[in-house]
Protein backbone atom coordinates (compact mmCIF):
# COMPACT_ATOMS: atom_id res chain seq x y z
CA UNK A 1 0.00 0.00 0.00
CA UNK A 2 2.96 2.39 0.49
CA UNK A 3 3.87 2.21 -3.16
CA UNK A 4 0.28 2.77 -4.15
CA UNK A 5 -0.50 5.72 -1.75
CA UNK A 6 3.82 7.03 -3.34
CA UNK A 7 2.06 6.65 -6.53
CA UNK A 8 -0.91 8.89 -5.90
CA UNK A 9 0.71 11.53 -4.10
CA UNK A 10 3.03 12.28 -7.20
CA UNK A 11 0.61 11.35 -9.50
CA UNK A 12 -1.76 14.24 -7.95
CA UNK A 13 1.16 16.63 -7.89
CA UNK A 14 2.14 16.18 -11.35
CA UNK A 15 -1.19 16.02 -13.19
CA UNK A 16 -3.17 17.98 -10.47
CA UNK A 17 -1.21 21.92 -10.85
CA UNK A 18 -2.72 21.81 -14.22
CA UNK A 19 -6.17 21.27 -13.83
CA UNK A 20 -6.75 22.45 -10.46
CA UNK A 21 -6.53 19.51 -8.47
CA UNK A 22 -4.37 19.59 -5.72
CA UNK A 23 -3.25 17.53 -2.19
CA UNK A 24 -5.36 19.64 0.15
CA UNK A 25 -5.30 19.60 3.89
CA UNK A 26 -6.98 16.03 4.66
CA UNK A 27 -4.84 14.11 1.71
CA UNK A 28 -1.55 15.37 3.51
CA UNK A 29 -2.88 14.32 6.89
CA UNK A 30 -3.85 11.13 6.15
CA UNK A 31 -0.50 10.82 4.57
CA UNK A 32 1.80 12.03 6.93
CA UNK A 33 0.19 9.94 9.56
CA UNK A 34 0.13 6.29 7.97
CA UNK A 35 3.57 7.43 6.41
CA UNK A 36 4.57 7.54 9.86
CA UNK A 37 2.94 4.80 11.39
CA UNK A 38 5.01 2.30 8.72
CA UNK A 39 8.39 4.15 9.65
CA UNK A 40 8.40 5.97 5.82
CA UNK A 41 10.06 8.47 7.12
CA UNK A 42 11.81 9.72 4.21
CA UNK A 43 8.96 9.90 2.45
CA UNK A 44 7.24 11.60 5.24
CA UNK A 45 9.71 14.59 4.89
CA UNK A 46 8.97 14.85 1.06
CA UNK A 47 5.19 15.06 1.96
CA UNK A 48 6.16 17.90 4.39
CA UNK A 49 8.18 19.73 2.10
CA UNK A 50 5.35 19.73 -0.20
CA UNK A 51 3.31 21.38 1.86
CA UNK A 52 5.09 24.60 1.59
CA UNK A 53 3.24 24.41 -2.22
CA UNK A 54 -0.15 23.09 -0.51
CA UNK A 55 -1.18 24.87 2.67
CA UNK A 56 -1.37 28.34 3.34
CA UNK A 57 0.41 28.49 6.72
CA UNK A 58 2.51 24.79 6.45
CA UNK A 59 4.41 25.66 9.72
CA UNK A 60 0.91 25.68 11.45
CA UNK A 61 -0.54 22.92 9.84
CA UNK A 62 2.36 20.54 10.34
CA UNK A 63 1.72 21.68 14.48
CA UNK A 64 -1.86 21.10 14.13
CA UNK A 65 -0.83 17.65 12.71
CA UNK A 66 1.56 16.36 15.14
CA UNK A 67 -0.51 17.62 18.26
CA UNK A 68 -3.72 15.93 17.54
CA UNK A 69 -2.43 12.92 15.71
CA UNK A 70 1.38 12.20 17.94
CA UNK A 71 3.43 9.37 16.95
CA UNK A 72 2.68 6.48 18.54
CA UNK A 73 5.63 4.75 20.31
CA UNK A 74 5.47 1.06 20.52
CA UNK A 75 4.91 -0.65 23.50
CA UNK A 76 7.33 -4.01 24.15
CA UNK A 77 6.45 -6.20 26.69
CA UNK A 78 9.09 -7.69 28.81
Amino acid sequence: MIQNAQEFFFELKNQGEGNGCVPDKLTLTILIRNLEKVGEGELVEVVKKDCVEYVGCPEKFLEEVGRKFPKRKSVGLV
